[in-house]
């Protein structure tokens, strides 16, 4: 099928004239990135990929959690502190204080962003700025930051005992499954005798 070409319709012409109007083509100050096919290959194939600070803060929030190309992600650092090593790793899903003062002093690290649901990540561990042991395959907890300024299930308002448990029952496929892409959000919503 073949589509018409409007700028030789009689009938069209004829009602800008009447309406006074000119035929003016579109023009736009802006031109369309295009995904970088690469990145999104790697995430959807191996359920990661590193990006830089810059390209973190380019991640949407979308209803408060990491979305990349729209696939809900987290975050975290793949270079881990070795000292800090015994007390654990944490993971990110939202803008927490503690990736926002990463933002604000252009920490240089190596970012990943992860679809991961098993908990299992990969990192590497540095000592004095070097790589000591590369690939290790560890678990991450979530970030406390990320509970508190998601509010997950109330987290910010909780008992200390409450948040411990929250913390520690915290799992990435119950989260996932519950923050899909496309699902509404009901914390914008309210009740019509709350009106």
């Amino acid at each position: 099928m073949k589509l018409i070409d409007f700028d030789k319709q009689p009938e069209l012409s004829a009602l800008l004239n009447l309406m006074g109007a000119k035929l003016v083509r579109l023009q736009t100050g802006s031109s369309w990135e295009s995904i970088n096919d690469d990145k999104l290959s790697e995430i959807l194939a191996t359920g990661e990929v590193e990006v830089s600070i810059e390209e973190l803060e380019g991640i949407d929030l979308v209803d408060g959690v990491f979305e990349y190309e729209g696939q809900r992600v987290i975050v975290y650092i793949r270079d881990q502190i070795n000292k800090y090593y015994s007390s654990g790793y944490k993971f990110h899903f939202t803008k927490c204080s503690t990736i926002s003062e990463a933002f604000t002093y252009k920490r240089d690290s190596r970012y990943v962003l992860s679809m991961r649901t098993d908990g299992q990540f990969i990192i590497n561990l540095v000592d004095n700025g070097e790589i000591v042991k590369k690939g290790l395959v560890e678990p991450l907890n979530v970030c406390r930051n990320c509970l508190r300024a998601d509010d997950y299930q109330g987290y910010s308002t909780a008992t200390r005992e409450r948040k411990d448990q929250i913390y520690d029952r915290f799992d990435l496929n119950e989260f996932f499954k519950k923050n899909k892409k496309g699902d509404l959000n009901r914390r914008d919503f309210r009740r019509s005798d709350e009106w």
